[in-house]
């Protein structure tokens, strides 16, 4: 029952969501409509550090190397056609998911099978900043500091319809999360946050499965650079750096870990108040959103997802649970 009632909050949450979504290309510019685009591409990456961070315990503060070499191949792929005359959006999408998601695995193996999960945090910080020097020093191959345009004739006009695609996609990755929390692997992922080596004990091979999860998450990262790319039609070197992926942290982390629906509107939340912000404060913009995350992490500690929680409880939409009846 308990189950049942905490479902039915969560889809009440989803179903608002998604009905604000099909409204908002309607009432709002294209400009916003173009921001919110970008801002749901970037909640893959907060999706997916959720998968490995909330789900896990394996914090990666790297995740946007693997969204800047997906958009990096996407960039490749579409503008080697297009000399070609054609455009290929499935050779594209499989580039870019497929190429982060070797990476990640590969990453993922060699630092897990010498136990050095206490430094693979550093090792994370270390990609996105080697990755955005490779880049930039590549400048016959990847265009350097100027980065890659897409040819103007592969970039879809029509902003709305790319932004229900990518609404479409994000719901479509959430559920394929959803699923693998909810299977016997996402049962093990838990248990290896809670404790890896009873985890080991009990017969499971734990590095087996922090490297499938990990180079999962790399490949639907990867899959928001092909979006990001194909909405924006130019990819730059600060796509894989460490800023953006520091600011995935903090999106998942106001969000609200293992909950996978929390980073998502924690992205949402925080892009837009940085964007609303730097217009009405100017300089001062960057030291309001510091104080704004502070006053978020000590008072909701649970990050919206725990605020949407509580919400639920006082509704009658979910019993509460134990962590509920601590708060109150």
């Amino acid at each position: 029952m308990l189950r049942t009632r905490g479902n039915r909050a969560r889809w009440v949450i989803m179903g608002a969501g998604a009905l604000v979504c099909l409204a908002l290309p309607f009432i709002t510019g294209r400009l916003v409509t173009e921001l919110l685009t970008t801002y749901l591409i970037f909640s893959l990456v907060a999706l997916s550090l959720d998968l490995i961070w909330g789900y896990t315990g394996i914090l990666s503060i790297g995740q946007f190397a693997f969204f800047g070499a997906g958009a990096y191949a996407t960039a490749l792929v579409v503008r080697g056609l297009a000399d070609m005359g054609t455009a290929s959006y499935p050779l594209a999408f499989l580039a870019a998911v497929g190429i982060p998601g070797i990476l990640g695995l590969v990453v993922a193996l060699i630092f897990f099978s010498v136990n050095l999960d206490e430094l693979f945090v550093l090792v994370t910080i270390a990609l996105a900043i080697i990755s955005e020097k490779i880049v930039i020093n590549q400048t016959e191959l990847l265009g350097g500091l100027n980065g890659l345009i897409l040819p103007y004739w592969v970039v879809p006009m029509n902003k709305a319809a790319l932004f229900y695609l990518v609404v479409g996609v994000v719901v479509l990755v959430y559920l394929l999360c959803r699923t693998v929390v909810e299977s016997p692997f996402g049962k093990v992922l838990r248990a290896i946050k809670d404790s890896e080596k009873r985890t080991q004990y009990l017969g499971y091979n734990t590095r087996l499965y922090k490297v499938s999860v990990y180079g999962l998450a790399a490949a639907i990262a990867g899959l928001g650079g092909f979006l990001y790319a194909i909405l924006s039609g130019f990819v730059a070197p600060p796509l894989l750096g460490f800023a953006l992926s520091f600011d995935s942290v903090v999106w998942a982390a106001i969000g609200g870990l293992g909950t996978l629906y929390g980073p998502v509107a924690g992205t949402l939340l925080v892009s837009w108040a940085k964007f609303y912000l730097s217009g009405v404060l100017l300089e001062y913009w960057l030291l309001a959103v510091g104080f704004l995350f502070i006053v978020a992490v000590i008072y909701f500690p649970e990050g919206f997802a725990g605020v949407t929680r509580g919400l639920s409880v006082r509704l009658g939409l979910a019993k509460p649970t134990g962590a509920d009846l601590r708060m109150d």
